[in-house]
């Protein structure tokens, strides 16, 4: 064997034996409540599961890949534009040079709301101020230089929008510059206002002292006229200082309205074109392949299917004595040929073993819980290699022709057929009949009547051709697929022993308790069960936990089928 996700583990068939678990005795045989070795999700169970779904994680990397491209081809990716302007601060004469404290004012008026509200309409975009501010960053580079980057849908708008902000930054700080001064000359304004206010309110005390004659008069007089005339010098002087500080404050502001300019105009910033599309690219497969990655695990962790041989085992009630990986639907031959899976060989060897553990008449019944294309061929070819030894085989099969198709057999009824040079009998039951009923049991030895029936009395009973050659037959082998709406009685007249076949992965605890009861129930002893397409990763055991009463009605089974 040399396929790279084969997993086999193979066990000699035994008879069942009593449970050794006595706990188990007073539970149900249920792999939720059972079960010693619950299904933890580690990263190994992860791991498993990503593996399992690799090629679905592929195929969405691989869209996901496809749409970055789309995307990249399909909408021009956000593209950025950087201007510089340069900042003169005329403040002394020593040092035109406004300081860290100037810069930072102005790029805290260049990020302001008011600044990209005023952009906003300038432009007539329908974005509100917030959202546009977030476009762009201004950086300082030295006391007097800052950048100013924009990321927009386009080239062209990059540009233009830059380039209309460029000048809202400009203007918006003139205007602050501006208002500074007037509140300047304001401010100064108001002193000169109040030194007047001082020296009107002298004035008129010694207008009123004036008219008036007694003793201290005269001193009252001269004081006051002494302090107006000081006043009256303060006023000149703050007069003349408001005036020169107005004019040198206008001109200076001015000087600094005009020391701001672009200094580098509006510019694409350089970009990679391959790095574009790598990162596109990159975020598309990325995107995909945890997308699929999600998926996969979430699907694993929240799936009711049982993959692992315990957990099989114990929905069964029965041991799973081999598991095998996944097997290649090509290796499934027609005509009898013999299969070239190992995997299928080791399945046909376990059912050759199993048969071979049976007392006569050695009747095995091959159950799909799922899908019945592995139980068919591995049916088949043990039935051809039987055949090929000189042994009268008959094949039945049960399950809507998966097997007899397999040996060119399409039309209901019992039809003796030549596989890969071995002959053999097929019975194929009409699709019509529900609960085909066998022959095992109704040979003349048993029941007189039973070799010549009355179709009229009982339409259902097999036919004379068939119990004949079931009677001679030195094998029986069924193919049959349990539905629980009509149950599986039927089951006893064709076999008294079954195996069952389970995908892993594919049924529920559930389906498999009900397969269980059901082949029980009809009398029929389980006697293994095969896991097909089994993880690497499980490290469990097909033995099953089970109840005494169950080993003690599958005993009692082996032996009636004996009788």
């Amino acid at each position: 064997m040399n396929e790279s996700d084969e997993t086999v583990t193979f066990a000699r068939f035994a008879g069942p034996e009593p449970s050794r678990n006595l706990a188990a005795d007073e539970a149900a045989v249920d792999p939720a409540a059972a079960s010693g070795v619950p299904g933890v999700v580690s990263l190994a169970f992860m791991g498993a599961a990503i593996r399992r779904r690799s090629r679905f994680c592929l195929i969405l990397a691989l869209i996901g890949l496809v749409v970055g491209a789309y995307i990249y081809h399909a909408k021009e990716g956000p593209v950025k534009a950087q201007s510089t302007l340069y900042i003169q601060y005329n403040i002394n004469a020593e040092n035109g040079d406004g300081g860290p404290d100037a810069i930072a004012t102005d790029q805290s008026l260049f990020q302001s709301l008011a600044v990209a509200e005023a952009t906003v309409k300038k432009l007539g975009l329908n974005e509100s101020a917030a959202t546009f501010a977030g476009r762009y960053l201004v950086t300082v580079v030295t006391n007097q230089v800052v950048t100013i980057q924009l990321t927009a849908p386009s080239a062209s708008d990059a540009v233009r929008w830059l380039n209309a902000l460029d000048a809202e930054c400009l203007a918006f700080r003139a205007k602050f510059l501006t208002v500074q001064q007037q509140q300047m000359v304001t401010t100064l304004n108001q002193s000169v206002a109040a030194a007047k206010a001082g020296v009107t309110k002298v004035t008129a005390q010694i207008s009123q002292l004036a008219g008036t004659r007694g003793p201290g008069v005269a001193k009252q007089l001269s004081q006051l006229r002494t302090k107006r005339s000081a006043l009256n010098s303060k006023l000149g002087a703050l007069e003349q200082n408001v005036q020169s500080s107005e004019v040198s404050g206008q001109v200076l502001t001015l000087a600094n309205i005009k020391g701001g300019y672009v200094l580098d105009a509006a510019a694409l910033m350089h970009r990679s074109r391959f790095k574009l599309i790598g990162e596109f690219l990159a975020a598309g497969l990325g995107i995909g392949l945890t997308l699929g990655i999600g998926i996969v695990i979430v699907q694993a962790v929240v799936s009711t299917k049982l993959r692992r041989r315990y957990d099989v085992a114990q929905a069964l009630a029965a041991p799973v004595r081999l598991s095998i990986g996944k097997v290649k639907a090509s290796a499934v031959g027609r005509g009898g040929r013999a299969s070239a899976d190992p995997g299928i060989r080791l399945v046909v060897r376990h059912l050759r073993d199993v048969r071979a553990s049976l007392p006569p008449p050695a009747a095995l019944a091959v159950v799909p819980a799922d899908r019945p294309e592995v139980a068919a061929v591995s049916l088949v070819s043990l039935a051809r290699s039987q055949a090929q030894k000189g042994l009268d085989v008959v094949v039945a099969d049960l399950a809507g022709g998966a097997a007899a198709r397999l040996l060119n057999v399409s039309t209901p009824g019992l039809h003796k057929v030549d596989a890969a040079g071995a002959s053999l009998s097929v019975y194929l039951a009409h699709p019509a009949t529900i609960g085909p009923r066998g022959p095992l049991g109704r040979g003349p030895s048993a029941d007189p009547e039973a070799a010549d029936p009355d179709p009229s009395a009982d339409p259902d009973a097999p036919g004379a051709e068939l119990i004949a050659a079931v009677g001679s037959a030195d094998r029986i082998l069924t193919l049959a697929v349990l539905d629980p709406a009509i149950g599986a009685d039927y089951l006893a007249t064709w076999a008294s022993a079954a195996v069952v076949i389970v995908t892993a992965g594919v049924s529920t605890a559930v389906r498999l308790r009900a397969t269980a009861d059901m082949i029980r129930l009809a009398g029929v002893y389980l006697a293994s069960a095969v896991l097909i397409g089994a993880d690497k990763s499980d490290e469990s055991l097909g033995n099953a936990e089970l109840p005494l009463s169950v080993s003690a009605a599958d005993a009692e089974l082996l032996n009636l089928s004996s009788l």
